[in-house]
C-alpha cells in the first residue's frame, strides 16, 4: 500500500485540527489522552451522606462496607427467633408431679383434687410475657382453665369442670318445673401451656 506522506504528520498534542489529511504521532495521541484523563476529575464514589460505598485510600478503587446491614440482619433474626420460639412450654399431667413434656420447666406444684397447678421456671425478669394455656376435655362436660397468679418465675392455674344438676322447683300452683343448675367443680386434668417473652 501507499505510505502516509510524512508532510502530513502532526505532533499537535491537542488534536484540535478538524482534518482528515493530517495524522497524529504516537506521542501526540498519548499526551492528549493523558491530559484529558488528568483533567476529567470524575466522581467515582459519591460523598453524599448515607452512601455506604467508600473510596479506597490505597488503590483508588471503591469498596462497600455492609457491617451495618449485617448487624441489622443479626438483630432482626434474633428478634424473630424470640417471637417464634417459646421461652417456657410443657404439657402437665393430671397428677402434676412430672411434666409429660418439658421445655425450661424447673418444677410443678400440685395437690391432688384441687385443680390447682403452679409451674416454676427460670426467672424471665418480667411478668409481661404472653401465656397461652389449654386443657383436655372431659367428655360431655366443659372444662375451663383460669390463670390465678403470675410472677416472673412462675404462674398458677386452676382447672374446673362445669357440671349441670337438675333441681325440681314447685311453682306454687301444684306444678313443678325442672331447672338446670350449673356449677364449677375443681378437677385434675392434663393441660398444656406456652410462654413467649419477646
Amino acid at each position: 500500500g501507499t505510505k502516509e506522506d510524512s508532510a502530513n504528520k502532526s505532533s499537535d498534542v491537542t488534536l484540535s485540527d478538524g482534518t482528515n489529511t493530517l495524522f497524529p504521532t504516537e506521542l501526540a495521541v498519548k499526551t492528549y489522552v493523558d491530559t484529558e484523563i488528568a483533567a476529567s476529575n470524575q466522581t467515582i464514589v459519591s460523598a453524599d451522606a448515607g452512601n455506604s460505598i467508600t473510596a479506597s485510600g490505597t488503590d483508588g478503587g471503591a469498596f462497600y462496607d455492609d457491617t451495618a446491614i449485617q448487624n441489622s440482619i443479626t438483630n432482626n433474626t434474633t428478634a424473630i427467633s424470640n417471637i417464634l420460639s417459646p421461652s417456657v412450654a410443657g404439657k402437665i399431667n393430671a397428677t402434676g408431679t412430672t411434666p409429660l413434656s418439658n421445655f425450661n420447666i424447673t418444677s410443678v406444684n400440685h395437690t391432688d383434687g384441687t385443680g390447682l397447678y403452679t409451674v416454676n421456671f427460670t426467672d424471665l425478669g418480667t411478668t409481661n410475657y404472653v401465656l397461652n394455656t389449654s386443657v383436655e376435655s372431659n367428655g360431655s362436660n366443659d372444662v375451663i382453665i383460669n390463670i390465678n397468679a403470675i410472677t416472673s418465675g412462675s404462674f398458677t392455674v386452676e382447672i374446673k369442670e362445669i357440671t349441670t344438676t337438675i333441681s325440681t322447683l314447685n311453682t306454687g300452683s301444684g306444678d313443678t318445673v325442672d331447672v338446670p343448675i350449673l356449677d364449677k367443680v375443681s378437677i385434675d386434668k392434663n393441660w398444656s401451656f406456652t410462654i413467649y417473652n419477646p
